[in-house]
């Protein structure tokens, strides 16, 4: 190879900057110097991927990482069935005969994920006691008997990948790929983080906010402020008006890598700023965020105009208007929401805000809401369409924060129940 390179620089008179003369299983050569002289560059790729389980064996190298990408999936099914199946086996879908031994009765999972996807065969689950049966095209079946403790549905289960396994899961479009990050996990169950100005916390405090999250699995946790938060911890934060939107999302940009943005309001907060003297206007805050305004405070690149989407529309200055038009934010008015729906209309919301994003903060006024006899919210969703709205967000599972604005003394207490009800359908909270 090296010889090939020499003479194709004589013969066209050009310096040949690369030379690439191996993959991963050189890297052995590489550390003992007998590489041969003149190669410069060395594909790598599964030493990178998977630590080089595959390429060295018995000996991979401590020094690398094996669990660089790992595969997840959701489980829809836990179920105590015999372990061989009752009556006739018969071939499946790509001719198999599948063979089931008699170990009686096992627990059994289902996951969401199948041949189309991956190579089952590649699989390996990180938990312990949990072992793979098989698949169909697109449910993977799993003994979970000796897992400790045993998954429940709406768990997801992770898997180490063979090279075979990762490249199918890589070109498969129904795989999403996202990026691991070096998140120490704090406890393995679902935490919230609840932080509140002192009107809106007697209101939280007062509809026992926090004892309803801990009724619905949330364990409610006081942190510092790290820069990254354990995984699984949502923060939730409650204030009088929409500044305290840009506090929230300040506090996501510090501990996420990107995120996108569901604003429910009845006003975009995309004004521009006039010399009034407020340090930060009420209408301008989602301006500030994105950089709209050229001041300190935008929260680039975590946060982009493209994956910032509005809900609920009603009102806009001109100067605003043509803000909101060149800033790249999609925006639903209540015109929309009465055409689309707001079942499909949320549908396309967490699209936006997903894409190519970690998940997205949620930011919610009770303005965006009518409530009998509130001119405020007059003109505005109902309240069964703001439920509906934050049932869609809790069955994304993409929710990292959230923040409620308009939580002041003064509020009535029938629309402060309410707002706290929204929180705990946008937090997960069901009828059965």
């Amino acid at each position: 190879l090296v010889a090939h390179a020499y003479k194709a620089e004589r013969l066209s008179g050009a310096r040949l900057d690369w030379i690439s003369g191996g993959a991963s299983s050189s890297l052995t050569l590489l550390l003992e110097g007998l590489l041969p002289a003149g190669i410069n560059n060395l594909r790598v790729g599964e030493a990178i991927l998977q630590g080089g389980v595959e390429t060295f064996r018995e000996t991979p190298w401590a020094e690398l990482e094996p669990d660089a990408c790992r595969l997840t999936s959701d489980i829809i099914e836990v179920k105590l069935k015999p372990s061989r199946p009752i009556g006739q086996s018969g071939y499946d879908a790509f001719g198999n005969q599948p063979v089931f031994p008699d170990e009686g009765d096992r627990l059994r999972a289902i996951a969401n994920i199948g041949r189309e996807d991956v190579l089952i065969e590649g699989l390996t689950p990180i938990a312990k006691g949990v072992r793979v049966l098989g698949a169909s095209s697109d449910h993977l079946l799993l003994d979970v008997t000796d897992a400790d403790p045993p998954p429940a549905v709406g768990d997801r289960v992770a898997f180490r990948m063979s090279y075979g396994a990762m490249l199918l899961a890589m070109t498969s479009e129904y795989v999403e790929k996202a990026p691991m990050h070096d998140v120490e996990d704090f406890s393995g169950r679902k935490m919230v983080q609840i932080t509140a100005e002192p009107a809106a916390a007697g209101i939280l405090a007062r509809e026992a906010t926090g004892a309803r999250l801990e009724a619905m699995n949330f364990d409610v946790v006081e942190l510092a402020d790290i820069e990254r938060p354990p995984s699984g911890l949502v923060r939730l934060t409650a204030g009088s008006d929409r500044r305290i939107a840009h506090k929230a999302l300040t506090m996501t940009a510090r501990a996420t890598h990107s995120f996108g943005l569901i604003w429910i309001d009845s006003i975009a907060a995309l004004m521009p700023e006039g010399e009034d003297g407020i340090d930060l206007p009420e209408r301008s805050v989602l301006a500030r965020a994105l950089g709209l305004d050229h001041k300190p405070g935008a929260l680039q690149p975590q946060l982009s105009p493209e994956n910032v989407v509005i809900v609920g529309l009603r009102h806009a200055d001109p100067a605003e208007a043509r803000v909101l038009k060149d800033s790249r934010v999609s925006a639903f008015t209540m015109t929309d929401i009465d055409a689309m729906g707001m079942r499909d209309l949320m549908h396309e919301a967490i699209r936006i805000a997903t894409s190519g994003t970690q998940g997205f903060h949620v930011s919610y006024s009770p303005q965006v809401t009518e409530f009998a006899g509130w001119e405020a919210g007059s003109g505005g969703i109902t309240v069964r369409e703001t439920h509906q709205a934050m049932e869609a967000i809790a069955l994304s599972g993409g929710l990292l924060s959230m923040d409620v604005s308009g939580l002041t003394s003064g509020l009535e207490p029938r629309i402060a129940i309410d707002t706290v009800n929204f929180v705990m359908s946008a937090f997960g909270k069901r009828i059965l």
